[in-house]
């Protein structure tokens, strides 16, 4: 985080335009999530990024695709999708979203909520 911090820096003095910024920020989201996506093919892009002061606004494709010989193997996507105010996230602000059979989402808040229940069922 502290490349973030000193690029932060740089841009208040200055330094960085605000479209350096933001694609230094995009460099770092997809390298932070790049072991998430699967596959020979497999990648991440931040498709969309925006910063208006402390509001940070995203949307990452996950691509998951495998091919031998010449055939797909699997394919699929998942999105990470961010709206938040970067000196106070909240959960509800990151929802990661699968595409199968439509587009299904979970926030950290859902995450939290099914992990209680799991603890619970196995009464630790």
């Amino acid at each position: 985080m502290s490349i973030l911090v000193n690029k932060y820096d740089d841009f208040e003095n200055g330094l960085y335009s605000k479209g350096n910024v933001e694609e230094e920020i995009k460099r770092q989201i997809e390298l932070a999530l790049e072991p998430l996506a699967q596959g020979n093919e497999g990648y991440v892009r931040c498709e969309e990024l925006s910063l208006n002061g402390t509001n940070l606004v995203a949307k990452i494709l996950i691509r998951h695709k495998h091919k031998s010989g010449g055939v797909i193997i699997y394919a699929g996507k998942n999105w990470v999708e961010l709206d938040t105010d970067v000196t106070n996230p909240k959960d509800e602000d990151l929802k990661l979203c699968i595409e199968f059979m439509g587009k299904h989402c979970v926030n950290l808040e859902d995450l939290y909520r099914i992990i209680v229940i799991i603890i619970g069922s196995f009464n630790i």
